[in-house]
């Protein structure tokens, strides 16, 4: 099954190097990370196009606050970071911006360690504390931490 989705994928890829939610549809971070992060788990090389071209277009939509957005006209978010913190993590060229993005985790940080998050398709573009960001956040700084002591 997961061959069959990823050859699927693989034509799903936009002309910018990212992936929307469907096919043909623009291009988002969460759609793009997560496709990058199937195909690298699957064994795929790092220099295939399918994972070179979205890292790419997701390096494209970092911000200076270090932090990821949806797309390139969107704010950085905190669940968006972590989705791309899984996808680039243990890739030695990608290290500084993996760094710049936990810094900006680290800011954004509530101090009862909740993030406040627009990604969350039920709260319709509203910015909330929720479970589901932080849940993301926790994986991506844990697989960050695998990843780091299996190099």
């Amino acid at each position: 099954m997961a061959k069959r989705a990823l050859e699927w994928l693989t034509q799903c890829q936009n002309y910018d190097g990212g992936y929307g939610v469907s096919p043909g549809g623009p291009s988002v971070a969460f759609a793009t990370a997560r496709c990058a992060t199937a195909f690298r788990m699957h064994g795929v090389s790092l220099s295939d196009d399918r994972i070179k071209r979205g890292i790419s277009w997701l390096l494209r939509i970092q911000k200076s606050s270090g932090g990821f957005s949806m797309a390139m006209s969107y704010p950085e978010d905190p669940e968006l970071t972590a989705y791309v913190i899984t996808t680039l993590s243990g890739i030695e060229i990608h290290r500084g911006c993996v760094d710049k993005a936990v810094e900006y985790l680290a800011r954004v940080q509530e101090a009862d360690g909740s993030f406040v998050s627009y990604a969350p398709i039920q709260f319709n573009g509203q910015s909330k504390r929720n479970t589901q960001t932080a849940c993301f956040v926790a994986l991506a700084m844990i697989e960050m931490l695998e990843k780091s002591r299996n190099l």
